[in-house]
């Protein structure tokens, strides 16, 4: 690459309107030593150049906005710091490199290489890492089980388990956390470690699969000066043994850390101001006219100086842009970088079970709690009005409603459940995916087999309480079949909100979509409008009944009890001929309106087919949203 820039004056343009001025080679200001280039290190595995690079949002009602206006440059090696006012396009270009924009919402032109080749995302998520400015971890893991799980996924199938505990060891002390290895990274809920701990924990769980480059979003954010100079000295030693190269965007740093920045990047609307050596930052911005105050903190005043007519277009400097002339081939002699090896699907699909298995086990009072709710519910059902019904005619009136409300109880409790499961995980889910660690099947298959292993426990328990103490029948069959179609009652509704939640993926907006639904099946459950009413009264409704799952969960229950079932009747019932003898005879009878209640229509085994037909719907609906909506 040459050893000189161009430096552009602004041109006459207008103010406000930061185009860069035609190059005319008698204005281009020349400096032979290449006093202001970048810091390269010998050692500094990776060039990244990129030339007319634009981005903007895509057109909505006709308007769209630039992000990201034509830059070019190049990064060579050390420690980048890409710095600008808010709204300058930092984090946009920073995503831009990675190959991280949100292409939903945005569009992208222009010609970005590594190495001087042009590369993929499956390429890049082999070589490089990516720190975002939120710290999202698994509160419930300790720092040393959540790298050996993030190695286990990304290290690939060549290394052994020695291996990556070997590498696990190795970033923990690199990054000075050794010593919390054993706390869980805790919560708002659970106490862990702390906000730099945990900044450092996110760059660790990138170094296991030894990047090449090294992106990081506000890096300091949120941290105190001390901590915030750790970490960036950290990144420094990393950046100088040739490990990797370091690129992060940073905000007003201290002079500490401003100082030991290799190389600054400094942005204004979506352009580049400066690109180039930090230390000749300031005597370039001098040699225009703007001298750092004694005393003054360089960054701060860089910022000063970049961010004049940024927000009113009345005033407007007359900086010069430093821009390096583009040799899209710059690196082009460095060794090329070839695609991680992913882990098979069911080496994935073990390690997220046993990462989602002892989340659970953590959880511990959560489960404690649902247990303890079960029981009591129970309790209060078969203790109450309900208690030992016996099988007297005035029995008939009164297992209905227990029948409705076990289907009414398992929807509830299971759908509110179901409603947090994936959102409250989505964006943890959508980091770990977008760094190759694993397959989406393999996270969604995972996690509803663990959430299923852990809540069919309760319907167990609310049949254990539920059917002796009411007197519902209870032989070995009869209640096996009333057990079975509470699960499946509780897995039909936990599918119904995920699929709502996935589908809607914030909680706001699955709570209020999820109720509806809920409504609806509860509606058209066959309790309150039998499937013969319903039927009789208006035909063009059965498409809500044959969507309602609470309907074959409550016709499958109604069927289990009443079959084989005999009441007793007093001799003045049988004089009167109101006296209804058996279970089948019930479900025959004629209701108020004169119609069949229609339950007889169906089967047990139909009513559960149905039953299950509808949860594996909604959980292939849930792992579609989840795998196309990356939001």
């Amino acid at each position: 690459m040459e050893e000189f820039f161009r430096v552009v004056a602004n041109g006459g343009v207008p103010a406000g309107d930061l185009e860069l001025a035609p190059v005319n080679p008698d204005e281009i200001e020349a400096d032979a030593d290449g006093k202001y280039s970048s810091v390269a290190p010998d050692l500094a595995p990776v060039v990244l150049t990129w030339n007319n690079l634009s981005v903007s949002t895509k057109p909505k009602n006709g308007v769209s906005k630039t992000l990201i206006k034509n830059v070019q440059g190049t990064i060579t090696g050390g420690l980048w710091g890409i710095m600008g006012a808010s709204g300058s396009g930092k984090t946009t270009f920073l995503s831009v490199l990675s190959l991280r924009l949100d292409t939903y919402r945005m569009q992208c032109s222009g010609d970005i290489k590594l190495n001087g080749k042009t590369f993929d995302k499956a390429l890049l998520k082999s070589m490089s890492g990516y720190v975002m400015q939120d710290d999202l971890v698994h509160a419930m893991l300790t720092v040393g089980e959540t790298l050996r799980y993030t190695a286990a996924l990304r290290m690939g199938w060549k290394y052994t388990r020695k291996e990556r505990d070997d590498r696990c060891d190795e970033v923990l002390k690199l990054m000075g956390i050794d010593y919390c290895r054993d706390v869980i990274v805790g919560d708002t809920r659970n106490k862990g470690i702390s906000g730099g701990e945990r900044k450092r924990l996110c760059v660790a769980m990138e170094l296991l699969t030894r990047p090449k480059l090294l992106f990081l979003d506000e890096p300091t954010s949120g941290l105190d000066s001390s901590t915030a100079l750790s970490v960036m000295q950290s990144l420094k030693g990393l950046a100088e043994s040739g490990e990797c190269t370091v690129v992060c965007t940073i905000h007003q740093p201290q002079t500490k850390i401003y100082n030991i920045i290799d190389n600054l990047l400094l942005m204004k609307r979506g352009q580049i101001v400066y690109q180039g050596s930090r230390a000749m930052a300031e005597s370039y911005f001098a040699a225009q006219g703007y001298p750092c105050p004694e005393k003054m903190n360089p960054a701060d005043h860089l910022l000063d100086v970049v961010t004049i007519g940024t927000h009113d277009d009345k005033e407007e400097s007359n900086l010069k842009r430093l821009t390096p002339p583009i040799n899209m081939d710059y690196g082009i002699d460095k060794d090329d970088f070839s695609v991680r090896a992913v882990q098979p699907w069911l080496f994935q699909f073990y390690i997220l079970t046993l990462r989602n298995l002892k989340e659970k086990f953590r959880r511990w009072d959560v489960y404690a709690m649902n247990i303890f709710i079960t029981a009591l519910i129970g309790v209060f059902i078969g203790m109450g009005s309900w208690y030992q019904i016996g099988t007297s005619q005035a029995s008939i009136p009164k297992r209905n409603p227990i029948l409705f409300f076990c289907v009414i109880h398992q929807g509830v409790v299971s759908s509110l459940q179901g409603t947090y499961a994936f959102p409250i995980d989505r964006a943890l889910m959508l980091r770990e995916r977008a760094s190759g660690a694993y397959y989406v099947s393999a996270y969604f298959t995972s996690k509803s087999m663990v959430d299923m292993i852990f809540q069919l426990f309760l319907p167990v328990i609310f049949a254990a309480f539920v059917v002796p103490l009411t007197g519902l029948q209870n032989s070995g069959e009869k209640f096996c079949t009333f057990m079975a179609f509470n699960m499946l009652l509780a897995v039909c509704a936990t599918s119904l909100s995920n699929m709502c939640s996935c589908l809607c993926v914030s909680i706001e907006m699955s709570t209020v979509v999820l109720a509806c639904a809920m409504e609806i099946t509860r509606l058209y459950s066959a309790f309150f409008v039998s499937p013969n009413l319903l039927l009789q009264s208006n035909d063009r409704w059965q498409f809500a009944d044959a969507l309602s799952y609470m309907k074959y969960g409550y016709v499958g229950l109604t069927l289990n009890e009443y079959k084989g079932l005999k009441f007793t009747c007093t001799a003045k019932q049988i004089a009167a001929k109101t006296c209804i003898a058996t279970g089948e005879k019930y479900m025959a009878m004629t209701n108020t309106a004169g119609a069949n209640l229609g339950y007889d229509r169906y089967t047990i085994e139909f009513c559960a087919g149905i039953m299950v037909v509808y949860l594996v719907g909604c959980r292939i609906v849930s792992y579609l949203a989840l795998r196309f909506i990356k939001v």
